[in-house]
């Protein structure tokens, strides 16, 4: 006689690739992911290490996954909020990125993109002295991962020179 709720201790099986790849597919619906996110997710779902290894390879092939694209799209979407090239990249290499693939894609002109983000930034301090302005938008620049150089040369570039340079 088998022992009482002996089909619970039953070991599962890992899905197999189809469901590894339908998991990936949804995954992929909602948002686009790095390869190392989605990695993460379908291994957290339970799929094993040679089935996610098959899944990502096929993604890749059907040109589903690819982290320079993501990259490229990610870095892209961050400069439209004015967020600088530092920031850029922490959040990248935090999505599994490698370095240079995430330094390629937020490789773009720091003093542009740090002057839009100052014009933006502006009307948050105008109310303020020029000094206290100056200073806010520095750390504004500065906090959104922007270099201190980039950020100076920005806010010298939406601020008059006199009071405060």
């Amino acid at each position: 006689m088998p022992p009482p709720n002996s089909g619970s201790m039953r070991r599962q099986e890992p899905p197999a690739l189809d469901s590894v790849m339908d998991w990936a597919g949804a995954f992929l619906a909602r948002r686009p992911h790095s390869e190392a996110e989605l990695r993460a997710k379908l291994l957290r779902r339970g799929a094993a290490h040679e089935t996610v290894d098959a899944a990502i390879e096929r993604m890749r092939a059907l040109a589903l996954v690819d982290d320079s694209a993501f990259a490229e799209a990610w870095a892209a979407e961050r400069r439209r909020r004015g967020r600088g090239p530092a920031w850029v990249i922490a959040e990248l290499e935090a999505k599994g990125i490698e370095r240079e693939t995430a330094e390629a894609a937020a490789g773009t002109d720091e003093d542009e993109a740090a002057a839009a983000a100052a014009t933006g930034l502006l009307r948050r301090v105008a109310h303020r002295p020029l000094a206290e302005q100056a200073r806010r938008l520095l750390e504004m620049l500065g906090r959104r991962g922007f270099s201190e150089e980039a950020a100076l040369r920005a806010v010298r570039a939406v601020l008059p020179p006199e009071g405060w340079d």
